[in-house]
């Protein structure tokens, strides 16, 4: 898929202090997406993103405690988790 439209915002805590994600919009035809009606979208929208990204840390797998079960994370140059490597085995 060759990409002709484009766009892109970032959600922000419901704080408003700090970065949580940038949602990225992809279209195959030219000209899709019309500034303004995304804003108006993404005003609404990305609060109901933030909060459900918020809620969702605290499930969030704790790469300390997931070791001793056989689960290996990779880790971002940051510090910050990346993904699963390794699942366990069960058998």
């Amino acid at each position: 898929m060759k990409s002709r439209s484009l766009a892109a915002y970032r959600i922000d805590n419901r704080a408003g202090t700090s970065k949580l994600a940038v949602i990225v919009f992809e279209s195959t035809k030219c000209k899709r997406f019309d500034k303004r009606e995304l804003e108006i979208a993404m005003e609404y929208e990305g609060r109901r993103i933030a909060h459900l990204i918020e809620t969702m840390k605290a499930f969030e797998p704790d790469p300390v405690a997931a070791r001793p079960e056989g689960f290996r994370y990779g880790v971002c140059s940051n510090g910050s988790q990346l993904s699963l490597i390794d699942p366990p085995q069960r058998y």
